[in-house]
């Protein structure tokens, strides 16, 4: 499991760099910050909860972290860029007022002029988190080694829960960032994310 450790290594580094970005930035004072920037602390610690969890050998939970964080990624860009101030207002009173996954990925692909990439994404890979999230026959499958219970995850897959989530962290703090017009950060984190290689 080398691989993994220097997967594990790198990505808590890059948590790191990021925390050392936010500690003591001043942000712009608006209604949208009210849930940007608490959205981008709970990712921060949902990444490093994963990276600890996969050093400890608990995959399976590990993995129904993937979703939250999905989730709350496709929630900042809705309300960065396509949520109106009245609906800023409405869900910031009540969970209930957010528009579903799948409207918000259409107003997301409309208003990033993405192409449908958001909306293709959400149709790829949500099942596959939910069936973690609600431990369905995916994370079931991988509590056996042969005939033994113990988990089963290959490499490649411990890998891929490790560098998606830091991808949508470090794009999340981007949005963030730019949003705020802290263009310094902006940079620093397009850097990283050109680093990664992924």
């Amino acid at each position: 499991m080398e691989t993994i450790d220097f997967e594990l290594e790198k990505n808590e580094e890059i948590g790191r760099r990021l925390q050392k970005m936010l500690s003591g930035k001043e942000f712009l004072n608006n209604s949208r910050n009210i849930l940007l920037l608490p959205y981008l602390s709970i990712v921060c610690e949902h990444q490093n909860a994963i990276l600890l969890l996969i050093k400890n050998k608990l995959y399976g939970s590990a993995s129904v972290l993937v979703r939250p964080i999905f989730e709350i990624f496709y929630r900042a860009l809705w309300i960065c860029k396509c949520a109106s101030d009245l609906e800023i207002e409405e869900v910031t009173q009540d969970d209930n007022k957010f528009p579903n996954l799948e409207y918000m990925a259409g107003a997301i692909d409309k208003n990033y002029a993405s192409d449908g990439f958001f909306s293709r994404i959400k149709s790829k890979s949500y099942g596959t988190m939910s069936s973690y999230i609600h431990t369905g026959l995916l994370p079931v499958s991988r509590r056996y080694t042969g005939s033994i219970l113990q988990p089963n995850y290959e490499p490649e897959e411990l890998k891929e829960i490790i560098n998606c989530t830091t991808i949508y962290m470090l794009l999340l703090a981007r949005l963030v960032f730019m949003s705020n017009e802290i263009l310094t950060e902006t940079k620093e984190i397009e850097d990283i994310i050109k680093n990664l290689g992924l």
